[in-house]
């Protein structure tokens, strides 16, 4: 093999480097794709043909060995492990339990194993708990079981031709050449050189070995200045004779002058008397949250719901890209589609819950499945155009009616028995023509929220609910406990292309094209091997979230690819974030679960690929100055600015301080307020009047926004009246423990005006509510179904009076006393609570004050309004 090595220490001057002419028309493999962009930003030139030929080494591994990181492939090889551990018998069964949750690093430790070359059998003697011997157990069955990993193992051995890999990036430039619309040819010859390369993982060593035993000359142009040996020699245990390379370095200064900077003097603290410590100065920013974060750098940069061109000005790198970019989906889903996560889309919430709705051998509903089933608005009823999607208030305020029901057999046999409360007992307490003052006194049901919508919609949730139940029981066989894999993805592919809510609705653009993407991969998982129905769940969920697809792409850069900023020339904006004690020095590499740190040592006495994963660890504090010195020696300058900062509050982590190397570089800590003084906010109008909206609705409403019962409760809470007669028809209680109230009053209702038993009331009222034991209903109704008093009506308009007792259903759970104390206020008041109440709707109160008190408990508002819940909690 051919192995060089050269060094370099100026990133922006590689023209005056020894080796430029000799490398820029090469094949070059970047560790990361920023660093491949940066190096194409800074040298790539078309017409003289320099740097051409720039690929990643993910898209070469993923084009050399084009099924091995596929998603596909890794959900197939989910399953068949899946499978191999519910078929073992352990000699502990807890521990086919933990297995179970945490199958997705069971495999990727399998798979780490198997790329390097080690087999099951290399771990017998050096097993010390019962979790390892019974992971070398599934790991051989699993081995044995699936041909995937065989095909890897064997293809790593045999490695490629010359004329093979050519062959293989040439189709990979076409490909990329289609996308990018440019015409760039592979270059001739027949050496590689590696960039970015400062640390090795087993998987790239693996990859690169085969390649240089391929007959490539392969050579490593590296970062590296040699005034500071002590923390740059790290990356020379990993390029070196011990892992088949070379000791050989070329050690070269392509810098113009060698000058004290920050960068400089940071380094020179760990490197003894070579250059005299000084405090530079400078600025570290500490923002008070993410969201401080985000509203003061992200959305300036990159406005929300704007769509544009990427900046190529502004760049934001980040210790903790991961958890950032993990948020950031939610705010800029476009920015993501490399790394889509399906179940942050409608296509992907369907999919998921009708997988999550098999229990075994039944099929099971809750109100997680419903909601973001019917939210998801791939159910739609083609007899009268209408979509789940506008059912999800109704569905929401039936819910309590249903507890306690599991199976779907349960929730069918609840649908019907709520209709029949529709058809043979809710029509008896109403009139055609009702007015909205008379339907929401007339009848006690209307206060009561799966009692207060018409049969009719009651009947189109329930169409809904059963054509999901449907499509559960198209998608898994009945009787069967396993089906081939091509078999379920087919039929999983007919019922996406079947009901694609695009034949009936207008979607957005990125809604197709997720679609669009999702079919295509469906149509490419094609294997006849079996799985288990029970786990299929997480494994779709584990899919659809898009972690077994690891794409280059990313938003906001990690760390780690701080070395490709250090080559681009069109960035004048650098913004450097989570400089705390948790995101420096960076985190150490993780022992494969469930291997011991001893087993992974000694097993990589054998193997001696695992050793750069414990060489990484080692070096993992010198990585991390090297990184930093990068940024601060070449991220700020004449042209560009940046800016260091922390988050003192992000995610679980909480009053974080900056990291020790912050305190090393003497920095001025400033909050973002201080570092905002002076800058000019652009407030952008809101394009909605809603002074507008609220002066036509109460135009129309006036006169009922006036009747006596309403202008009561504006008198007990404003935000109460406000939400119960402005934002809605009328209000409605749907907490299961108000209920219980209203049920009490359903019974002395009963009482009075029938002559039935007191057993017969209790039996006709409790049928109302099935989702109670018998007991809890006797044991409400006998306590306060003695000693009902008669009560007098009201007038509502001139042919409709209406009982009293409908101050009780309006205010459950408030003594006579205060109710009646209410009410009589109220009347005394009325005419000045009448403007009042106007006046405030007039002048656009979209959120009028709040009386928070021990009534907020009975208030059926109390899930949307935070003053009565702090009122509840205080209380």
């Amino acid at each position: 093999m051919k192995i060089k090595v050269y060094t370099y220490d100026d990133p922006k001057r590689w023209r005056h480097h020894s080796q430029f002419e000799k490398i820029n028309k090469s094949i070059h493999i970047c560790a990361t794709k920023n660093l491949a962009d940066g190096i194409a930003d800074a040298y790539r030139d078309k017409q003289k043909g320099e740097f051409h030929s720039i690929f990643t080494i993910r898209e070469v591994i993923d084009t050399l060995l084009i099924k091995w990181n596929k998603p596909e492939e890794q959900l197939k090889q989910y399953l068949a492990l899946s499978k191999v551990m519910a078929e073992s018998e352990p000699t502990n069964p807890l521990l086919k339990e933990a297995f179970r949750n945490n199958i997705a690093d069971t495999l990727e430790t399998i798979r780490l194993l198997t790329y390097i070359g080690v087999m099951p059998e290399d771990l017998s003697g050096l097993c010390h708990t019962e979790k390892e011997e019974y992971f070398q157990q599934i790991w051989s069955e699993a081995y044995e079981a699936d041909f995937s990993y065989r095909s890897i193992r064997r293809k790593l051995q045999d490695g490629w031709s010359i004329a093979n890999v050519k062959a293989k990036l040439v189709e990979l430039l076409e490909e990329k050449n289609k996308k990018n619309k440019s015409d760039y040819r592979l270059t001739e010859g027949q050496r590689i050189v590696l960039h970015g390369f400062y640390f090795i993982t087993p998987e790239q060593q693996m990859f690169l070995q085969a390649l240089a035993k391929a007959g490539f000359e392969v050579v490593f142009f590296n970062f590296y200045d040699q005034r500071f040996s002590e923390t740059f020699d790290f990356t020379r245990a990993f390029i070196s004779e011990q892992f088949n390379w070379t000791d050989e370095w070329a050690i070269e200064s392509n810098r113009d002058i060698l000058k004290e900077t920050i960068g400089t003097n940071f380094l020179s603290a760990f490197e003894g008397e070579k250059v005299q410590k000084k405090n530079h100065g400078g600025n570290i920013i500490k923002y008070d949250s993410f969201f401080e974060f985000l509203n003061e750098v992200i959305i300036p940069s990159y406005p929300i719901g704007r769509k544009q061109e990427d900046k190529e000005d502004v760049q934001i790198i980040a210790t903790n890209a991961d958890m950032l970019n993990d948020i950031l989906v939610q705010y800029y889903p476009e920015r993501f589609a490399e790394n889509r996560n399906f179940l942050q889309y409608p296509i992907g919430q369907f999919i998921s819950k009708i997988h999550g709705m098999l229990d075994g051998k039944r099929f099971i509903l809750d109100e997680d499945i419903l909601m973001s089933t019917f939210s998801s608005g791939w159910l739609f009823n083609p007899n009268n155009k209408k979509n789940a999607r506008d059912f999800t208030y109704i569905l929401k305020q039936l819910l309590p009616f249903f507890s306690g029901c599991e199976s779907t057999q349960s929730w069918m046999k609840r649908f019907e028995e709520l209709l029949d409360h529709y058809e043979n007992v809710l029509p008896h307490f109403e009139e055609p023509g009702d007015d909205r003052i008379v339907k929401s006194v007339r009848s006690p049901f209307t206060k009561i929220a799966h009692f207060s919508f018409t049969k009719k919609q009651v009947v189109e949730v329930k169409y809904f609910a059963d054509q999901l139940i449907f499509i559960a029981e198209e998608l898994f066989e009945a009787g069967t406990e396993e089906t081939s894999i091509s078999r379920h993805f087919t039929k999983l592919l007919n019922i996406v292309q079947n009901r694609n809510p695009i034949k009936n609705s207008v979607l957005f653009e990125d809604e197709i094209e997720v679609i669009n993407e999702l079919n295509t991969k469906l149509e490419t998982i094609k294997d006849d091997n079996f799985f288990l129905y029970d786990d299929i769940g997480e494994a779709i969920n584990l899919y659809l979230s898009g972690k077994l697809s690891k794409k280059d792409n990313t938003f906001i850069k990690p760390f780690i690819e701080v070395d490709g900023e250090a080559f681009k020339r069109k960035v004048k904006s650098f913004y450097l974030t989570g400089l705390d004690e948790k995101g420096l020095p960076l985190d150490e590499f993780s022992t494969p679960w469930p291997l011991q740190e001893e087993t992974f040592e000694k097993l990589s006495l054998r193997y001696e690929v695992l050793e750069l994963n414990i060489l990484r660890n080692k070096s993992i504090k010198q990585i991390s100055r090297y990184l930093l010195f990068i940024a601060l020696e070449f991220l700020d300058g004449e042209n560009m600015k940046l800016e260091l900062s922390w988050m003192e509050n992000f995610l679980d982590r909480k009053d974080l301080h900056p990291a020790m190397y912050v305190h090393q570089l003497g920095m001025k800590i400033l909050s973002s307020q201080q570092n905002r003084e002076g800058k000019h906010e652009e407030i952008r109008p809101n394009p909605v009047n809603f002074k507008e909206i609220h002066s036509s609705q109460i135009e129309e409403s006036r006169r009922e926004l006036s009747f006596y019962d309403y202008l009561v409760e504006f008198n007990q809470c404003q935000r109460r009246f406000y939400y119960s007669y402005i934002t809605n028809e009328y209000p409605v209680f749907a907490d299961d423990f108000v209920h219980q109230f209203l049920y009490t009053e359903l019974i002395r209702t009963v009482k009075r005006s029938t002559t039935l038993k007191k057993d017969e009331i209790i039996q006709l009222v409790g049928n109302l509510f099935p989702q109670w034991t018998h007991y809890k209903k006797e044991s409400i109704a006998r306590k306060f179904i003695n000693g009902v008093s008669s009560v007098g009506h009201d007038d509502v308009n001139e042919t409709v009076s209406v009982s009293s007792s409908r101050k009780v259903v309006q205010f459950p759970g408030m003594s006579s006393y205060e109710r009646n104390r209410l009410f009589q206020e109220t009347l005394e008041k009325k005419e000045s609570l009448h403007e009042m109440m106007i006046e405030s709707i007039e002048n656009d109160s979209t959120n009028p004050p709040a009386s928070p008190g021990k009534h907020c408990k009975f208030c059926p508002h109390l899930d949307t309004c935070m003053d009565a819940r702090l009122a509840m909690d205080k209380g």
